[in-house]
């Protein structure tokens, strides 16, 4: 009796089987390639909003113009900030301003690879601002806490914990902000309308400049 079972040509099966997987692994692929660009694209446009943010602060540091900053550039700022507070830069506070100021230049210095008494050009500030600082808590903390605590502690005349909106206005003009532009900074952080801003609330914002995405106004930390 003649074999009538379907009998397929030697190696088909297995061929088709293994197109098949094939096929199956391009289909699961091509999601994956999508879902890793998209994130890709989604890194790449936080880091342009980064750098665009922390461009705005290079500026204000840049006292002078000439595409770079110093660690005299930052102490300068810092003597601005006493001089609109009224404060001595001999006082406890005023040289521990000044020590912020020369901490803040010298983690700079070091992640971008340079000299601390040398300066630091646009990208270099962006490059070290993005391996030191950019969601990064302990680079704050290393090198940009003692700026940012000592600035507010300056501008806390009472020591209340608490800086008023008028005295804040003064620190943003004396960091490069216009006066009108500064008043609204300043308003904008007094959440509860009493006139003042909690220290706390300063250190945070000056953390979420820093450390995070947030289009964090320049002169808000």
């Amino acid at each position: 009796m003649r074999n009538t079972t379907f009998e397929f040509p030697e190696g088909t099966v297995s061929k088709k089987n293994k197109q098949t997987r094939q096929e199956e692994r391009l289909h699961e692929t091509k999601p994956r390639n999508g879902q890793q660009n998209h994130a890709q694209q989604v890194k790449q446009a936080r880091l342009q909003a980064y750098d665009a943010k922390l461009a705005e602060r290079f500026e204000t540091f840049d006292r002078n113009n000439d595409g770079t900053i110093s660690r005299q550039d930052l102490e300068f700022m810092a003597d601005g900030i006493l001089r609109a507070l009224a404060q001595n830069p001999g006082s406890k506070k005023g040289r521990a301003l000044r020590e912020g100021a020369r901490q803040y230049y010298e983690g700079l210095a070091r992640s971008a690879g340079t000299s601390p008494d040398g300066p630091i050009d646009r990208a270099e500030f962006l490059a070290a601002a993005e391996s030191s600082l950019h969601s990064g808590m302990r680079g704050f903390d290393d090198s940009l806490r003692p700026w940012a605590e000592a600035v507010i502690a300056v501008a806390d005349l009472d020591d209340d914990g608490r800086v008023s909106v008028d005295d804040w206005t003064q620190v943003l003009t004396a960091m490069g902000a216009d006066q009108r532009h500064a008043m609204a900074s300043a308003r904008g952080l007094d959440t509860d309308r009493d006139g003042h801003i909690s220290t706390q609330e300063l250190l945070a914002e000056a953390r979420r400049f820093y450390v995070s995405d947030e289009p964090v106004d320049v002169f808000s930390a």
